[in-house]
């Protein structure tokens, strides 16, 4: 994400759509129920959508940033990670960026295996899950236990166990009114889901095959090899 797609909302309909948004990064495969933040989120009266991010490395801080771009009342408030040094980092660059929407203090920074579980039981609305794929559905599944909205990156799981309990906490989630939004953000491009229905729809009769790739860093040249014939 690191972003792009960054799409800046406003008021209350829009808090509505916040997580549909993917906190304003990538949406797709699973919307857990209608979300209605303004009921839930605001519960207490206050405007304030307070977001926790677990995994802090390149990925999730792209995902911290892109919620903030939602709307100024987004605020980052608690960081997990394994390692003391990527949340660090994480919460430094973020801070440069977002100045007045980081509000994350040392008694809100979580290290460790357990980390998860400290910043779901923080206070905060929203939980951000861009950690080792491995984690995820356990992580998923503690956060909609505790009645947290989620937006959690791909690969959801790595093995069928995983899948079936990713599933099951979608299931759960929809019991409980709340939203489990996906990284699999071509889901929700408008001109990827045009295309797709147009082909499927058979408005394409002379369509066969478009081959294409996605190159997410600069091309580099090797580097020159000497001596090599």
């Amino acid at each position: 994400m690191n972003g792009e797609r960054n799409n800046g909302i406003t008021g209350e309909s829009s808090r509505r759509d916040f997580l549909r948004s993917s906190t304003a990064a990538a949406v797709g495969v699973s919307m857990a129920g209608s979300l209605a933040i303004s009921r839930s989120a605001h519960a207490a009266g206050d405007d304030t959508i307070k977001v926790g991010l677990i995994g802090c490395g390149g990925r999730g801080s792209g995902a911290a940033n892109n919620a903030m771009n939602a709307g100024k009342d987004v605020k980052l408030i608690a960081m997990a990670d394994v390692f003391e040094d990527h949340l660090k980092g994480s919460r430094e660059r973020l801070r440069k960026i977002k100045p007045d929407q980081v509000a994350v203090d040392d008694d809100h920074c979580f290290v460790g295996f357990d980390a998860y579980q400290k910043l779901i039981q923080s206070g905060v609305d929203v939980v951000l899950i861009a950690c080792a794929s491995h984690f995820h559905p356990v992580h998923l599944k503690a956060a909609v236990d505790a009645g947290k909205h989620v937006f959690v990156e791909k690969p959801h799981a790595i093995d069928a166990p995983g899948i079936r309990s990713v599933m099951a906490t979608c299931e759960e989630a929809k019991k409980k009114n709340l939203s489990i939004v996906s990284g699999l953000c071509w889901r929700y491009h408008t001109g990827v889901r045009e295309t797709m229905k147009r082909v499927m729809d058979g408005g394409h009769r002379q369509y066969r095959r478009h081959p294409g790739n996605l190159h997410a860093q600069p091309l580099r040249a090797p580097p020159a090899q000497t001596g090599v014939e």
